[in-house]
Order: structure tokens, then C-alpha cells, then sequence
């Protein structure tokens, strides 16, 4: 059976160009215009429908003002403007002039480096000269010589925008009006190399000296959970043989087969270039190795009999802290990013409950908040609120994460427990013996913080197990 032959769409800037070429037309025969031919770039003709017309009359009895819109079709291609209403609005003026300007959801550039000078709509070039042409040809079949402002604006533009690379670019306030050849093609490459090229160039204007570029998001929801303070900006000179083992982990416990090694390697490619150009220095990654994680041998999960076993164990020097934080987060899935910033602010002693929000989706989920039910035993790990009635106080003051990971490997080393353990794994832990214990799963993604269930179906098909245990329920003393 042949392959099905994807659907093309097309860009934002055919949207602002048709809508403006209609809104021409009904500014200067006041006639309703519900659908529209324009040409592209190259010379290819589109027919798109108009929707949303909004007319302004005063004393003319031509309007003086014309709105509209086109709704964007991304065809197959799996672009978040899919949908969208892309409006523009045109209005007589008395400058003799053709001005375009960015309205309501049009970013603005705030960085030099971008298409566009600092403080101009982020409207690119080649949909201006579209949008443009398309006044210019109105203007002319009905002989007008005055000026035209036309706004383009996309109402949910604000919204959208959040979830893609324009605020890290320096656009602020709404998406950009693109596209070079008017049409979309699905599941292409060349949005990504341009996405890259913008921004290497935004960071040429800004004098950087260096630029890495790692694929992928695996690095960055490692900095977002174990660095927050490296989220966004990370020095060379940062990058330790430490940071490098805690990766290797964090890769292991996310991906199984050859995932976890492919995507160190393609990792270490990048280190290597940055050696190779004196941007690093030392190599991080010398002597850690990533080793093919076999999902039959994987040993990151700690029963609840394991989990007693590291309750009951005390040694020497051991850090109080982090092992209150550690079985705290056995019982109650937290990451390492969230207990450590818990306050008692956090604690609802009345109702027995924990109340925060997630730092990793924190501002773009709505699930986010998470609300935690708390026995006995949870309660007494908390402790009380400091006398003077500060709520503000963390409840755990761990120190840093490489250090708490270090502890947390000495318990385990002494408790007799031959597992590959982190501090993620407390989280993992916490997932799987609920739900092998009977939990329903909906409960348990709400506990965990998940904006759905495949999440929490994952983790309970990586580690299902048979187990006579009772449903996991934390003891009311802690030794």
C-alpha cells in the first residue's frame, strides 16, 4: 500500500496576506469579500476563505476601517498556530504612507540579531513585502494615493507564544508572522535550522563569544529538576565529571534499550567539538560511561520491604536531613526540586494535607498543583512550624543535590540494598509500589502531579510486579 502523502499547510504570512488583500478590496467597493486569491513567493496561487469581517463606516459611505481574518491550516504538520485566526485590519490614512504594524498576539523585538530592527513588530520581511504588494495593487486598480495603515494581530498569539522559542529570541508579547515561501511542509527539518540560524544570529549581535548547541530535551529537563539555577544559562567551566555521572543517571532512569547511551554519545559529540575549539577545557565526560540499560535488569525501584530495610538503618555521619527528605519523598513521590523547597507554609496541619506546586511545570499546567494527603507518620517527618510562627522556613534545609545523592547512595551501600539507587528513584518508588498495591491510576497521577495518565502508565509497565505487600502506607515512627 503506497505511503499516504502528507498535507501541505500554510505559514502565518499568507494568513496576514490574504486577509489584508480582502480587506483591501472591501475598504474601497465596500462589497463583502468571503474568499480571496493570492499569490506566494514563488509564484504559486492560493484560495483561502475570510471570516470575522468587521466594517467601519463615518461619513463615507465606504468604510473607513476594514477587519478580517484567515484561519491558519497547518495541513499534517504538527505546528501549535494550527487554527489560529490571523486578522488585519486596514484604515485610510492621512500620512501617504503604507505602514505595518504588529496589533493584539504580534510579538515585538526586543534583541538585535532578529529579521526585524529592535521594537518593530515581529512581522518578518517576506510577509511585509507580501502584505505590501497586496496594498500597493488595491491602491492602484482604484487610483488612491493617500495612506494605508494595516495591523496584523493574532488574539491568541500571547498564549501561544509561551510555548515556543520567541521569548528565549528576544520577541516578547506574541508570536511572529513568517514564512519565506508562504506554504507549510509537514514534519519538515527546515523550521528547526531556521529556529537555530535565528538564534544564532540574535547571539552574534549580542557579542557571545560561544555558542552550544545540544539536541534534544533531555538536557534540559535535567537542568530544570537537578540545576534550576543553570536552567537558562550554563558556563562551559560548569560542566563537571560530577554533573556528567548525575546525567548519566538521569538518562538511565528515563529512557531503557539503547536510548539512554545513544543520546550520551551524540552528547559527548558536542563536548568534544567544544574541546576541540577551546571552549572547554577538560573533558567532563572522561571515564563516565553510559552502559545499554536492559529494562529486564533494571534495579532503580525500592520495595516496600527494601524501604523499611533503609528506615531501620542508621550509620555513621549520616546526613539527618537528607534522610528525612529521602523517605518523605518515598511516600510521597515528590522530585528533588519540590521537597527541597517545601515551607511549612506548604503543610495544612488541620486537614492533613501537603499543598505546592510543581517547580518542573510550574505557570504552563494546569496540573501543576498538587495536593498530597498526609498520615501520622508523614506529619511527624515534617515536624512542627517554628516556634515563632515563621511559615516561610523550609521544612528540609538539604544542601546541594550532588551531595544529597552521595548520602543517599552511602544508605543504600549500608543498608545491604544492591540497587542502582538516586534520588529520582524515591519518586519512581513511590509510583510503583501504590499502584502495584491496587491503586487507581487516575489517583495516582494526581498525586505524582501528571497532566495525564500516560506518564503514570509508563512507570507501572517498566517496573509491574507481583506483590503481596499491602498497599504502600508510611509507618507512624520513623527511627
Amino acid at each position: 500500500m503506497p505511503k499516504k502523502e502528507l498535507a501541505k499547510g500554510y505559514t502565518t504570512g499568507t494568513c496576514a496576506q490574504a486577509a489584508t488583500r480582502a480587506a483591501m478590496q472591501m475598504l474601497f467597493t465596500g462589497e463583502k469579500v468571503e474568499q480571496v486569491s493570492v499569490e506566494l513567493p514563488q509564484g504559486e496561487k492560493l484560495q483561502l476563505d475570510i471570516t470575522d469581517i468587521q466594517r467601519k463606516y463615518t461619513d463615507r459611505e465606504l468604510p473607513d476601517m476594514v477587519s478580517c481574518a484567515v484561519k491558519k491550516n497547518s495541513g499534517d504538520d504538527p505546528d501549535i498556530t494550527n487554527g489560529v485566526l490571523v486578522y488585519s485590519q486596514v484604515r485610510l490614512s492621512e500620512t501617504g504612507q503604507i505602514h505595518i504594524d504588529g496589533g493584539i498576539g504580534v510579538g515585538r523585538v526586543t534583541r538585535p540579531g532578529l529579521n526585524q530592527p529592535v521594537g518593530e513588530a515581529a512581522i518578518n520581511r517576506v510577509p511585509r513585502q507580501m502584505i505590501r504588494k497586496e496594498v500597493e495593487e488595491a491602491c492602484e486598480e482604484v487610483g488612491y494615493t493617500g495612506g494605508i495603515d494595516v495591523e496584523i494581530s493574532i488574539p491568541e498569539g500571547a498564549r501561544l507564544a509561551k510555548e515556543t522559542f520567541n521569548p528565549r529570541l528576544g520577541i516578547e508579547g506574541g508570536l511572529s508572522i513568517l514564512g519565506t515561501t508562504g506554504i507549510v511542509n509537514p514534519m519538515s527539518e527546515q523550521a528547526l535550522i531556521d529556529t537555530i540560524e535565528v538564534e544564532m544570529k540574535v547571539c552574534l549581535a549580542e557579542k557571545y563569544r560561544y555558542l552550544i548547541i545540544a539536541p534534544g530535551n533531555y538536557g534540559l529537563d535535567f537542568l530544570k529538576e537537578q540545576y534550576p539555577l543553570y536552567e537558562c544559562n550554563i558556563k562551559p567551566e560548569f560542566i563537571t565529571k560530577d554533573m556528567m555521572v548525575l546525567f548519566v543517571d538521569y538518562l538511565q532512569s528515563r529512557s531503557v534499550g539503547e536510548g539512554a547511551k545513544s543520546i550520551y554519545q551524540r552528547f559527548k559529540k558536542v563536548i568534544r567539538y567544544a574541546i576541540e575549539h577551546d571552549v572547554i577545557l577538560k573533558d567532563p565526560c572522561k571515564e563516565v560511561i553510559c552502559k545499554v540499560d536492559d529494562p529486564m535488569l533494571r534495579k532503580d525501584v525500592l520495595s516496600l520491604e527494601e524501604i523499611q530495610s533503609l528506615i531501620n538503618c542508621h550509620y555513621e555521619n549520616e546526613n539527618p536531613m537528607v534522610r528525612r527528605a529521602f523517605i518523605f519523598c518515598l511516600y510521597c513521590g515528590l522530585r528533588f526540586c519540590d521537597v527541597k523547597d517545601l515551607t511549612y507554609k506548604n503543610a495544612d496541619y488541620s486537614n492533613k494535607l501537603l499543598k505546592f506546586e510543581q517547580n518542573k511545570t510550574k505557570g504552563h499546567s494546569s496540573a501543576s498543583g498538587v495536593v498530597i494527603p498526609l498520615n501520622d507518620g508523614l506529619l511527624s517527618i515534617i515536624g512542627e512550624p517554628p516556634a515563632d510562627g515563621n511559615k516561610d522556613v523550609l521544612i528540609f534545609n538539604l544542601p546541594s543535590y550532588e551531595s544529597c545523592c552521595k548520602s543517599v547512595k552511602r544508605w543504600v551501600k549500608r543498608s545491604g540494598i544492591d540497587k542502582h539507587i538516586s534520588w529520582h528513584c524515591a519518586r519512581h518508588s513511590f509510583a510503583v509500589n501504590i499502584l502495584n498495591n491496587g491503586a487507581n491510576i487516575k489517583t495516582v497521577a494526581s498525586l505524582l502531579g501528571h497532566s495525564g495518565l500516560k506518564h503514570t502508565e509508563k512507570c507501572h509497565s517498566k517496573h509491574a510486579v507481583s506483590t503481596s505487600s499491602t498497599l504502600c502506607k508510611p509507618c507512624t515512627n520513623f527511627p
